[in-house]
């Protein structure tokens, strides 16, 4: 599976619509608010709240690095603005997120790892005439819980079995009028691995000639940089 991760690292980008990438179309009840997808990462790690932006079709942990993944959502808003100058009244629909539900389940959906809520931060501006307001919001969507038997498993048998989980989440919050809304369900696909993320392309390598990712051993590879620095020589299992 050295090179398998990679296929599931397909980035793309978004055209303008209401229907979650990977979690299916919203229903009804569930869309005045929407998650459209993880957005990626630019070359500086800022994100883009933007229709336009490139996003992710799945994830990747590198155990051997990371127990939790952390995710940025590009959220929409299909609320009316509510202001107006000339009623003097001020801005209601901007949608502000509180949290996530979230349930790190097997590939399959047959199994549930781990259920937890979390906090989630951003703010999402409402539609402009039929155009969704859009704005990002980052939470954590895998904690340790769900992946602490696996990472047992390996440690006791020295075994890595292929490992793809997926995180199910729906996100929740309030206008600034204070209507509590929810998203409807987004399920993400990550795949687990043991050191998959490294690259060392030649043993002369110093510790500092590569960038590594934003975050060491969350879907990209890293190079010769720090936080290969303090992995090397380790297995990712507790001594």
């Amino acid at each position: 599976m050295k090179d398998s991760w990679k296929r599931g690292l397909l980035v793309g980008a978004v055209g303008v619509g209401a229907c979650v990438f990977g979690g299916g179309c919203l229903s009804d009840n569930d869309s005045s608010i929407f998650i459209r997808s993880v957005l990626a990462p630019s070359t500086d790690c800022s994100y883009s709240a933007d229709p336009g932006s490139m996003y992710l079709m799945g994830g990747v942990m590198d155990l051997l690095f990371v127990r939790q993944y952390k995710a940025v959502f590009l959220v929409g808003n299909q609320l009316a603005a509510m202001a107006s100058t000339e009623k003097n009244r001020t801005e209601t629909a901007t949608f502000q997120a509180d949290g996530l539900e979230v349930r790190v389940e097997t590939w399959d959906g047959n199994t549930v790892l781990s259920q937890f809520s979390t906090v989630a931060v951003g703010t999402v501006e409402p539609a402009s005439g039929s155009t969704p307001g859009w704005g990002s919001v980052a939470s954590v969507i895998v904690d340790r819980g769900a992946i602490g038997g696996i990472v047992d498993g390996y440690c006791n048998d020295r075994e890595w079995p292929v490992q793809r989980v997926a995180s199910v989440v729906r996100l929740f919050g309030r206008t600034l009028g204070g209507k509590q809304l929810e998203t409807g369900e987004y399920r993400y696909p990550i795949e687990l691995c043991m050191g998959c993320t490294v690259s060392l392309p030649d043993l002369g390598c110093k510790p500092d000639d590569v960038t590594v990712s934003c975050t060491c051993g969350q879907d990209s590879m890293i190079g010769c940089g720090s936080c290969v620095k303090t992995a090397i020589g380790k297995d990712g299992c507790a001594e």
